[in-house]
């Protein structure tokens, strides 16, 4: 039987790095007109499809709002997985430090 090991090396600054980009989609997002299908934003209030798709226009805005806020919910998440993994190497490297060397000091 083969046994196969996967290693993952992650990387703090890559993790911001993708961060910011969620940020800049959440922005991004933020920045869309929602659709506007209601009789009196489409200009078509003569019409009873028009009508029949006025609660479009507040589907479509809470359904931007929810993903924008997804897109900053996965930004946090990233920056925050940045710092532990920071955090853990500098706590590990701390800890190595502290049991000082293999060998004994020769004077």
């Amino acid at each position: 039987m083969e046994i196969y090991l996967m290693s993952m090396r992650v990387d703090p600054t890559e993790l911001r790095g993708a961060a910011t980009s969620f940020n800049g989609f959440a922005g991004d997002i933020r920045g869309i007109a929602p659709v506007t299908a209601s009789p009196t934003t489409s200009g078509m209030e003569w019409s009873d499809t028009a009508k029949a798709l006025g609660p479009v226009d507040d589907t479509c805005k809470r359904a931007l709002d929810v993903l924008a806020n997804r897109m900053s919910s996965i930004e946090d998440l990233l920056n925050k997985s940045a710092a532990d993994y920071r955090d853990t190497d500098t706590d590990a490297a701390d800890k190595l430090k502290s049991l000082g060397g293999l060998a004994p000091e020769v004077k």
